[in-house]
């Protein structure tokens, strides 16, 4: 059984904000955006950009920033991702996680992205 499935194909009750960046990002990438759940659930996964996206409305919750960057830092372990990212209503940032660098980005800024890049 595959462990990949197009998020729209998935019945999920997406979040406001994870609606609106699942929206953002279907436009840009359609048929190559994924969900990933299999014992740890990732938002999003470019696999042609190899770039996981997680999607929270804020990380201060100790429970929710555990849960998002847990999932990052377990999928970066299957599948080395070049980019992994932490969208947030409002905070931008970086952190260093088990070596791994986790790109927190306001959902506004990562809205007017024009040119999404693996860099």
């Amino acid at each position: 059984m595959c462990k990949f499935s197009h998020c729209f194909i998935c019945h999920l009750f997406f979040q406001k904000l994870e609606n609106l960046i699942a929206i953002h990002l279907f436009k840009k990438f359609e048929d190559e955006l994924y969900f990933y759940q299999d014992n740890i659930e990732v938002d999003f996964y470019l696999p042609i950009q190899s770039v996981a996206i997680q999607v929270c409305y804020n990380l201060i919750d100790a429970n929710t920033y555990n849960r998002e960057v847990q999932a990052l830092c377990k999928f970066d372990n299957l599948f080395a991702c070049k980019r992994l990212i932490i969208i947030t209503y409002d905070k931008t940032d970086t952190l260093l996680v088990d070596n791994k660098k986790i790109e927190l980005i306001a959902a506004w800024q990562f809205l007017l992205t024009k040119n999404f890049s693996t860099n």
